[in-house]
């Protein structure tokens, strides 16, 4: 039995070559992204399960001081504008409109 390799055989093994490179670079790729963003929405949780817990903490703080009134509100606001980007970042994360 003879092997016999003409152009047409060695054109079609580079591109079939070339197919399964280009599948396999997709695949490897397509994991990559999938994991940042998994990560990206492990910290923005992590972070707004810390921010929660330091809201905790300083609410408290300053329920126990009464010379602070002012402050409060202006604490409060703050607060709400730190969670909203929170939530923001996280619903641009997860595609959410």
């Amino acid at each position: 039995m003879q092997f016999i390799v003409d152009g047409k055989t060695i054109l079609t093994a580079v591109i079939g070559a070339l197919w399964f490179i280009t599948i396999a670079a997709c695949g490897a790729w397509i994991k990559r992204v999938s994991s940042d963003r998994k990560e990206l929405r492990d910290d923005l949780q992590e972070l707004a399960d810390s921010f929660a817990q330091y809201r905790e903490t300083v609410a408290r703080e300053y329920a126990q001081r009464s010379e602070v009134r002012d402050e409060r509100n202006e604490t409060r606001e703050m607060f709400v504008r730190i969670e909203a980007k929170i939530n923001e970042l996280y619903n641009h994360v997860m595609g959410k409109k």
